[in-house]
């Protein structure tokens, strides 16, 4: 009896974490959804659009340069087009974009400051 109850106890661990992995992969689906949609959008309605970049290629990248050049880009798309992002109700999308890039910058720069400290 104590063996059907551990194989039923071990079936329902599998199956929960099953149920975890599943849900985990449709928000990681989703996530991709709204940026492939996110730059649809954008670029049907202006013509300098950054890149739209997620979260997840963003966490990746460690060359400030490049994060200083994205950051750049996103607060000039901001500032030029600030009233229309706010019509179309976009603008906290690329403002999310523009924070993520921003910490990662920091980030970057906080690793490489601490890195040639212990040099």
């Amino acid at each position: 009896m104590s063996q059907i109850v551990r194989e039923i106890r071990n079936l329902t661990k599998s199956i929960n974490n099953q149920n975890k992995l599943i849900r985990q992969c449709f928000v990681k689906m989703s996530e991709n959804q709204k940026t492939r949609e996110l730059r649809i959008i954008l670029k049907i309605l202006f013509t300098d659009v950054p890149p739209i970049i997620d979260q997840e290629s963003i966490n990746r990248l460690t060359d400030k340069n490049i994060l200083a050049t994205l950051e750049a880009k996103y607060d000039t798309f901001l500032n030029k087009n600030q009233e229309a992002l706010c019509l179309y109700e976009l603008i906290d999308e690329i403002f999310d974009i523009r924070d993520y890039i921003c910490i990662r910058h920091s980030r970057v720069a906080r690793l490489e400051k601490k890195s040639a400290e212990m040099v």
